[in-house]
């Protein structure tokens, strides 16, 4: 029996998603619980303003995702730094 007969026709980008969803949601919860406002605004912000942009498809939804967890790594982190200076 060939396996890849049965499997050949899934597509993996809905795993995909999902595990980036899932992700972003649990990053944005512990950031949460920690006390950190001002990287969830950011996040929710920039997610929001891509949404937006894209007309509310999934694709800009994904983007959106894309984009805020990436805001949430390098923006936040460097207003913190130049808040300290």
């Amino acid at each position: 029996m060939n396996i890849g007969a049965l499997f050949g026709h899934m597509d993996m980008l809905p795993f995909v998603y999902g595990f980036l969803i899932f992700f972003n949601l649990a990053l944005t919860v512990w950031k949460f619980k920690r006390g950190m406002i001002l990287s969830v605004v950011v996040d929710i912000a920039v997610f929001y303003a891509i949404l937006k942009m894209h007309g509310g498809s999934m694709t800009g939804g994904l983007a959106g995702l894309i984009a805020a967890t990436l805001s949430g790594a390098f923006v936040t982190p460097m207003l913190r730094i130049r808040k300290k200076a």
